[in-house]
């Protein structure tokens, strides 16, 4: 275990942010949830965590605005949730400040545009009672569609086949924060998240987590639902974040050609994982339009961050 001044983001000495009071006994699972203009997102995403099988005093919630510039602080606290503010503009920065603020024994985290399932708290604080050995718990990750009338039938397609395979993310040690149970103690025993990171700072922390002597497992039971991106702006913004983020975990890096040379293996990959999808000749044909696109964009963000610009956010 290491002490605070040792931490990236070190956890700061808080008040307790809980929907019990200040005197009551701390719960077992603290929800953390940063959140950047997101107002009606957050206001779902509350109300399931409201309502949890897990009784009231087993769990608190804790949203963390990340900086908002509308409504979304205003509507998370008429949930009756309290609302911390991390002004730096990093959702891994905001979920350090919801660390130092938790009472719980284990957090769990979610993103603002998720619904959980009602026992999602319940199953997940199972799969750790199963696990004695502090491993992390990676939950399985349902897309669903907010608007049929608007979304992009393959954009969500897209979605389908390749986002969100918590299960083979578990098989390469790596787990997503859109549903992830762990000790706490534990995310601070190796420094918390990267406060620094724009994307990607899941990854990074699991594999700190694994490279520790923490295990990552999956729990299938412990469901979230995420909403698919579902028009192509969406994924452009995806894919350009995605390799930002890359590229800010290793800075000493700097070299376009290698970039762009590991976004064309990865198109290459996922070509081949297309090959073996069961769709008609039409819509394969518009996927792999879409992939070409999304290879594109994140060549052009390499190119941007290369020349000195700033990588984008979540």
């Amino acid at each position: 275990m290491i002490d605070d001044a040792q931490l990236d983001h070190p956890v700061p000495k808080m008040e307790p942010a809980s929907h019990e009071a200040a005197h009551a006994p701390a719960p077992r699972i603290s929800v953390i949830v940063p959140v950047w203009n997101r107002p009606s997102d957050i206001e779902r995403c509350i109300r399931s965590l409201q309502q949890q099988t897990l009784p009231d005093s087993d769990y608190e919630i804790i949203i963390v605005d990340n900086g908002s510039t509308d409504a979304t602080p205003k509507v998370a606290r008429d949930t009756g949730v309290n609302v911390l503010v991390e002004p730096r503009p990093s959702s891994y920065a905001a979920r350090n400040l919801g660390l130092g603020a938790a009472t719980g024994e284990y957090v769990a985290f979610t993103d603002s545009d998720c619904t959980v399932d009602a026992d999602w708290l319940a199953k997940g604080l199972e799969a750790l009672d199963r696990h004695p050995e502090d491993a992390v718990v990676a939950g399985r990750i349902e897309l669903f569609s907010e608007n049929m009338a608007t979304s992009s039938p393959v954009c969500e397609a897209y979605e389908r086949i390749f986002a969100f395979k918590q299960e083979r993310n578990v098989a390469r040690g790596a787990a997503c924060t859109a549903n992830w149970f762990c000790r706490r103690a534990v995310v601070q025993a190796v420094g918390g998240f990267r406060s620094d990171l724009k994307s990607g700072g899941d990854f990074d922390l699991t594999r700190r987590l694994q490279a520790a002597g923490y295990p990552v497992v999956f729990a299938p039971e412990a469901l979230v639902l995420h909403p698919a991106r579902a028009t192509v702006p969406e994924l452009c913004s995806k894919a350009r974040r995605v390799i930002g983020g890359r590229m800010m975990m290793k800075r000493n890096r700097r070299n376009p050609v290698h970039w762009w040379a590991g976004l064309t293996i990865d198109t290459m990959r996922r070509f081949k994982t297309l090959a073996g999808e069961r769709c008609g000749l039409p819509m394969r044909a518009r996927l792999s339009m879409l992939l070409v696109t999304l290879w594109l964009a994140g060549c052009w963000e390499v190119l941007l961050i290369t020349l000195g610009g700033e990588a984008r956010r979540a």
